[in-house]
């Protein structure tokens, strides 16, 4: 768990689905703290105890409900997805939508990226210069980035 800047937090962890390390977020110093893209990290869920509860998780897109279960029986969080992968969950998976433009909960907004699939979102949260989540649009291959292949 790394601290980038006051109070935004970042970490990495291994998906064993698609055998490679993800990223997650969690925004402590938002009003309310907010997550982005999170899976538990190895300090586990204990990590968060003390610092603000997050209350809100930010999916850059629908494959990334990832850990959502576990933070929302911690914390209780609201999902939030682009209103076009709002099809991939059900009463069992509840999400509310949001659109590009919109400003979900924690003064973050909704960017267009359209990369990947229509929902593909850019997490935008202005505070100390910025901080600016892609997603799958840009990945990490090695020491280079890249876009990340569409089929």
């Amino acid at each position: 768990m790394d601290e980038i800047l006051p109070g935004i937090f970042h970490w990495t962890t291994f998906h064993e689905g698609i055998r490679a390390d993800v990223h997650s977020y969690y925004i402590a110093a938002a009003h309310p703290a907010v997550l982005f893209d999170p899976r538990v990290p190895k300090q586990g869920l204990k990590w968060f105890a003390g610092r603000p509860r997050p209350e809100h998780i930010h999916l850059t897109n629908r494959l990334h409900y990832r850990h959502r279960g576990r933070f929302g029986k911690a914390f209780g969080c609201t999902v939030w997805c682009h209103r076009a992968g709002l099809h991939a969950f059900d009463a069992k998976r509840p999400v509310r939508a949001f659109d590009h433009g919109d400003s979900p909960p924690g003064g973050v907004s909704a960017l267009a990226v359209g990369v990947l699939c229509p929902e593909e979102t850019a997490l935008y949260w202005p505070a100390d210069g910025g901080v600016l989540s892609i997603g799958d649009a840009i990945i990490r291959d090695g020491e280079a980035s890249a876009s990340c292949p569409t089929s």
